[in-house]
């Protein structure tokens, strides 16, 4: 791994992606389960710790990663849903409830029309983005932390569109908001 970067570092190749799948990848993720593994057994603290803060870092790599490149790889967001399953079964001893599963699957369908109506104005990463945090924080959470992100979002669109630095049809990445709102 160690060679490969050097060489993206002499080539001048260096994006976002190959940054994370090259160097952020699996050292954090061995960083966040050592310092997960420290939090519930020795210093007994509540699982819903580690729940937050693996949602916390998947959601500030999401952000970086929409940012700058305007997708959500499907990889992170597999990887958001099954580690958040694995905390809320194994640490958090609670379980999904199956009204979140069904309020999820309405939501997906609801924004998967919408993403169609639009012309892909939503993207589908903000969508699996949006359905997987709701699966597992419920529909108050979803539904207050679009509030809220929507409402940064406006803050942040109003002045630029008085600049005319972007108008109704530019793309915008949603998830850096969406990290906010949460």
């Amino acid at each position: 791994r160690l060679n490969y970067l050097l060489n993206l570092l002499r080539d001048r190749d260096l994006t976002i992606k190959t940054l994370f799948k090259t160097l952020i990848g699996w050292p954090v993720g061995v960083l966040f389960a050592a310092s997960s593994i420290v939090v519930v057994c020795i210093w007994r603290l509540p699982g819903y710790y580690v729940q937050l803060a693996d949602m916390i870092y998947t959601l500030l790599i999401v952000a970086i990663i929409d940012g700058k490149t305007h997708e959500i790889p499907n990889r992170i967001m597999i990887t958001l849903l099954i580690s958040q399953l694995i905390v809320v079964i194994c640490v958090s001893n609670t379980y999904p409830y199956i009204w979140n599963v069904l309020i999820s699957i309405v939501i997906l369908l609801l924004l998967m029309l919408v993403s169609k109506i639009s012309k892909e104005q939503i993207g589908m990463g903000d969508v699996k983005l949006i359905v997987i945090l709701n699966l597992i924080y419920g529909l108050s959470f979803t539904l207050y932390s679009m509030i809220i992100s929507l409402f940064i979002m406006l803050l942040f669109i109003v002045p630029c569109m008085i600049r005319k630095k972007v108008n109704l049809k530019s793309q915008i990445p949603f998830a850096p908001f969406y990290t906010a709102g949460v």
